[in-house]
């Protein structure tokens, strides 16, 4: 496995998301990946909320810029993206 898909979260995966919630306060998040969104002029991440929350399967959006630190419960095997043809025209 290259080092890419050892440093990158994968769709599916568990995590376990810790984020700035106020000064002295830590959000800690578990869930399961479901990609990123925009928020207003900054990144996020979306998880869906596992079971050891009270609103289990509600979807938590996190802005990337509060993640202090993020856990890996369970990675799922990444799926193979497929490569582009890339083709050139000489004319």
């Amino acid at each position: 496995m290259s080092r890419d898909k050892n440093t990158r979260l994968i769709e599916g995966s568990h995590y376990l998301v810790k984020s700035l919630s106020s000064r002295d306060e830590i959000l800690k998040t578990k869930g399961y990946f479901e990609g990123y969104t925009q928020l207003g002029n900054n990144q996020a991440i979306i998880l869906k909320l596992d079971d050891s929350h009270e609103y289990a399967g509600e979807k938590r959006i996190i802005p990337c810029h509060v993640i202090a630190s993020i856990d890996v419960i369970d990675q799922v095997e990444p799926e193979e993206e497929e490569q582009k043809e890339t083709s050139s025209y000489f004319g």
